[in-house]
């Protein structure tokens, strides 16, 4: 085989976030046909791969929470329940590339993952997700993302 004509690591990050933003965008469909469906799964995954490859503990943690929601949304609690686990498990080992709005986005997973499995650690999760986001919207620096994740969830909720 031979070499590649292109630097692998800069190809890895552009699929990472390509492929991230595009998993993000079919997750914000308000309904998907199966081939988007199936899309969104193959690409959070793709994604994932990617940044175990070229990213930091952070990537990771937060390709793993955006598998959990697409699990959540594909109403496939086993493997939602995993990927929420892994991302809050990472968050641990952050440190301080962790932000407030990941937090938020961890435990709205596991909130959901756990909901959708039917566990009580539901609860647990709502709660610290609540919490980091009241947290965000006293950083006025990420007080949009947390104003736009609230007013979405709420609509969700009703």
């Amino acid at each position: 085989m031979t070499d590649p004509t292109f630097e692998l690591a800069n190809a890895h990050r552009w699929f990472a976030k390509h492929l991230n933003n595009q998993a993000w965008d079919l997750l914000e469909l308000e309904q998907l046909t199966p081939t988007q469906r199936e899309l969104m799964r193959n690409t959070a995954h793709t994604a994932w791969r990617h940044w175990w490859e070229i990213g930091d503990v952070i990537n990771h943690q937060r390709a793993e929470y955006l598998l959990a929601h697409v699990h959540v949304a594909l109403e496939e609690p086993a493997a939602a329940v995993h990927h929420a686990v892994r991302s809050v498990q990472l968050a641990d080992e952050a440190g301080e590339s962790y932000r407030a709005f990941d937090q938020v986005f961890s435990h709205d997973a596991a909130a959901s993952a756990y909901q959708i499995s039917g566990s009580v650690h539901e609860e647990q999760h709502q709660s610290t997700k609540i919490e980091a986001a009241r947290a965000l919207l006293t950083d006025q620096t990420e007080q949009r993302v947390a104003n736009e994740w609230l007013n979405r969830r709420e609509s969700a909720a009703n």
